[in-house]
Formats: structure tokens, C-alpha cells, sequence
């Protein structure tokens, strides 16, 4: 995934973003927080970008180097993570009382 090889796609900004709501879940940028039934969960700034990212596409399907070029910004960036950011997800949404594959229809 090189910067010059990709489509243009905007990168996120969590600072210019309000807090996000979808069915039972709320993802708070600006105190990276994602909050279901069972309470809190917080993100690292890049896992909060990429669940922005894949929250956007409202259960669309997102390419992988779309997802990457919106949370890193154009840098090249290994496999290992967005699968990382993407198992972060997971385990957030666990913690917060989200089914993570239940998750994928409502958005997520």
C-alpha cells in the first residue's frame, strides 16, 4: 500500500468529529471512548480513526487500502496494523456489550 498508488480518500480528523451514534453504541472522538450496554471502552488514536472509517461506510463494504489511506493519512502502512486495529475493535465492542459480528450490519 503505497501513498502514490492510491484513490484519493480523505484521511480522518477524530478532532473536527462529534460523537457518533449507532443502534446501541456511541464512539466519542474527542475522548476516544466507544460506549455500548456494558459500558466503556477506550481506543488508541489510529483504532479510533479506523473504526471512524469503517462507522462512515454505514455497512458498506470498505477496501482495505481505503481503510488505511483514511486512518494513517497516505503512509505506508503494514498489514499487521490495520488487522491489530481491527482486533482492537473487537475486543472493544466485547467490552462494551457489542456481538462484533452483529456489529457489521449495523454499520460497524
Amino acid at each position: 500500500m503505497h501513498g502514490s498508488d492510491l484513490p484519493e480518500y480523505r484521511a480522518i480528523d477524530p478532532a473536527r468529529r462529534e460523537p457518533l451514534r449507532l443502534g446501541a453504541l456511541t464512539i466519542d472522538p474527542a475522548t476516544r471512548q466507544l460506549a455500548g450496554p456494558a459500558g466503556h471502552a477506550p481506543l488508541r488514536p489510529q483504532v479510533l480513526r479506523v473504526l471512524l472509517a469503517l462507522a462512515d461506510a454505514k455497512g458498506a463494504v470498505v477496501p482495505r487500502d481505503e481503510v488505511a489511506h483514511q486512518a494513517w493519512d497516505k503512509r505506508f502502512v503494514a498489514e499487521d496494523s490495520l488487522n491489530g486495529a481491527i482486533s482492537e475493535i473487537r475486543r472493544a465492542l466485547r467490552t462494551v456489550g457489542a456481538n462484533p459480528a452483529a456489529a457489521v450490519y449495523a454499520g460497524i
